[in-house]
């Protein structure tokens, strides 16, 4: 039997130009969060919850999309701060609703800039298997039950219906 010795070495000191571009990637993300943040702190909660319903018409109905397709889908108005549909986006994602992919299409609203291409996780595929259709199924019924769950809780509270 042969063993074999194996020296660690030390490291090499990460260089300052490593450090200060680690620094950047950091800082561009907090920055990022922070801007998400405020628009979403900007938006109305209830345009907030149109949002997310017109999120979920167009996963239900498509299988890739861009926030374009959103727009259309769910006759979503305009607010004052339309960039507050990424925070939703990305909440309609922790939901199981969609997830990102790593490519884009040219946007008309934007001027043609590149927005990121979603896969909907709901939309019901006539190739997939039964298995792959019960799953679907099973995420399109509590999405609807958050989305239920939500307009009951956003409709305003009716106190006269106790008997005088």
């Amino acid at each position: 039997m042969i063993v074999q010795r194996y020296t660690i070495t030390p490291r090499p000191s990460t260089s300052p130009a490593i450090v200060d571009r680690m620094t950047a990637f950091w800082r561009a993300g907090m920055d990022r969060d922070v801007a998400l943040d405020r628009v979403e702190a900007a938006a109305s909660a209830r345009w907030k919850e149109e949002a997310l319903e017109a999120i979920f018409v167009t996963c239900c109905g498509r299988q890739t999309f861009i926030s374009d397709d959103i727009w259309e889908a769910g006759s979503l108005p305009s607010t004052r701060e339309d960039r507050a549909l990424g925070p939703v986006m990305l909440r309609a994602a922790r939901l199981g609703w969609c997830q990102k992919t790593q490519t884009a299409r040219p946007s008309v609203r934007s001027h043609l800039s590149g927005k990121p291409i979603w896969e909907s996780l709901l939309h019901l595929d006539p190739t997939t298997t039964n298995g792959e259709h019960a799953a679907t199924l099973e995420r399109r019924r509590i999405a609807e039950g958050i989305l239920g769950a939500r307009r009951m809780l956003s409709r305003p509270r009716q106190t006269d219906w106790w008997p005088s």
